[in-house]
């Protein structure tokens, strides 16, 4: 069984490898492969490394928040992102002008490269924006789970040290509880009315007094992108930060013609995809989410998994990623 699952891997493999080594030396787990690999996986050895079949990719040059501006201005027209559950629609021009609008806030407010943006919200076109623009800012951003406690709000935001936490209107005061005794608490925006005349981040995307970002090297060439929290198999969750280098070098494999499953975009056409994997997951946020936007697809999201509305969801918008 597992022989044959690696012969479906055959052709993935080689590419994951493409932007590091394999060394079967190093681990009982890495011997495991090897001997399952040996005559399966095309690709070299030099010595313990098994090595890719094609050449190292070159990283891009520019880090995310450029790469996706490009795309949303070469396929504004097109639907960026839709809520499954209400509707909600943002075109790439539109997100595009958010965005920068949010990043622009950001900056306003003392907020830039370096410094720590929270997001507690669940999977929506908001996330996005604000994710984007956070970035444009200049801003490392740190996505949380949204099924939080006080208590873990408190703890991420302390260990992270953000200035800014961003939340959706439903967990207003599951946010403001976690902060509330902390002795530097961060700027909470609200997305939606809060309860406590907070600041409104909506009000904030779609005020055109608002100014745009200056995405000038915003964001630093080698330094923290993304800092994802993670329990790892025990304890509290960590903070596991993701560099704009390991993410420019990533590209090149993910995108692949080898591996990379999505319809091309067209003047007529795009991609449809489901944001069902939670965006504040590594793997929600980069490969679903932004992935997604830099090449022009549509991004269906879902607040949580429910059957009915999953199945709703992919008959009526046609999804095939």
């Amino acid at each position: 069984m597992f022989r044959s699952s690696l012969h479906i891997w055959r052709r993935r493999l080689p590419c994951w490898l493409a932007t590091g080594r394999l060394t079967p030396g190093t681990t009982k787990a890495a011997h495991t492969l090897s001997q399952y690999t040996d005559g399966v996986v095309s690709g070299r050895r030099e010595g313990d490394d098994l090595l890719s079949e094609w050449e190292t990719p070159t990283p891009v040059q520019h880090n995310l928040g450029p790469l996706v501006l490009q795309s949303a201005s070469r396929w504004s027209h097109h639907t960026a992102l839709e809520c499954g559950v209400t509707g909600e629609k943002v075109t790439y021009a539109s997100l595009q002008d958010s965005a920068l609008r949010w990043g622009g806030a950001l900056q306003r407010a003392g907020v830039g490269r370096g410094q720590v943006v929270a997001l507690m919200m669940l999977n929506s076109p908001n996330f996005a924006i604000a994710f984007l623009g956070s970035k444009l800012s200049g801003a490392i951003v740190s996505p949380m789970n949204p099924t939080f406690t006080p208590g873990e709000v408190s703890r991420q935001i302390s260990d992270s040290g953000a200035k800014v936490l961003v939340v959706d209107s439903i967990l207003e005061s599951v946010a403001a509880a976690g902060i509330a005794d902390l002795q530097t608490p961060p700027q909470l925006y609200v997305v939606g009315n809060s309860k406590d005349a907070r600041p409104d981040f909506l009000q904030i995307i779609r005020d055109t007094n608002t100014p745009f970002a200056d995405v000038t090297h915003a964001e630093e060439e080698e330094g923290t992108s993304v800092l994802m929290y993670s329990s790892g198999t025990s304890g509290p969750p960590k903070g596991a930060p993701i560099s704009s280098t390991a993410l420019r070098a990533n590209l090149p494999a993910v995108f692949h013609p080898e591996v990379f499953p999505y319809a091309p975009t067209t003047a007529e056409t795009q991609e449809t995809v489901m944001g069902l994997m939670p965006f504040f997951h590594a793997y929600g946020v980069y490969v679903v989410l932004c992935m997604s936007m830099m090449v022009g697809a549509k991004v269906v999201t879902l607040p949580q998994f429910l059957p009915d509305v999953f199945i709703a969801t992919i008959t009526k918008h046609k999804v095939r990623m």
